[in-house]
């Protein structure tokens, strides 16, 4: 066993991850290590002329926005801490595409993988992985 919290947070709002962060070093003293896993692919996703606006800011308000949140404050925490792991969930098809129609969704996947690999050498010397 091992200790957890819940705290409820908009992953997409930078005040929820800040405090979703500030709850996790508060309750444990430190953040040693932060999973971004959240994400959605909504069934409206398409290909570019039928995907609507709304559903690619959604799809990336949540799956890299909120991943570059996550890491925004996660990182901060670690610097306070000394170190720790990041880890982001991304899809195989941010690398491959899709063999259905999912713009949005492989866009935002393969943003987190872009965005990792830049973490992590960023922070590699801080004893940071991303």
């Amino acid at each position: 066993g091992g200790e957890a919290i819940y705290t409820h947070a908009d992953i997409s709002k930078a005040a929820d991850c800040e405090n979703m962060v500030k709850a996790a070093e508060d309750q444990f003293g430190k953040l040693n290590v932060m999973f971004n896993n959240a994400g959605i692919m909504d069934s409206r996703d398409d290909n570019a002329l039928v995907t609507e606006e709304e559903v690619w800011d959604l799809t990336m308000a949540i799956n890299l926005k909120g991943v570059f949140l996550g890491c925004k404050y996660g990182i901060a925490a670690m610097q306070r801490a000394g170190g720790g792991s990041i880890i982001n969930t991304a899809s195989f098809v941010g690398l491959m595409g899709a063999a259905t129609p999912q713009v949005a969704y492989t866009a935002s996947k393969g943003g987190v993988i872009a965005l990792t690999r830049e973490l992590s050498v960023i922070h590699a010397r801080e004893n940071i992985r991303v």
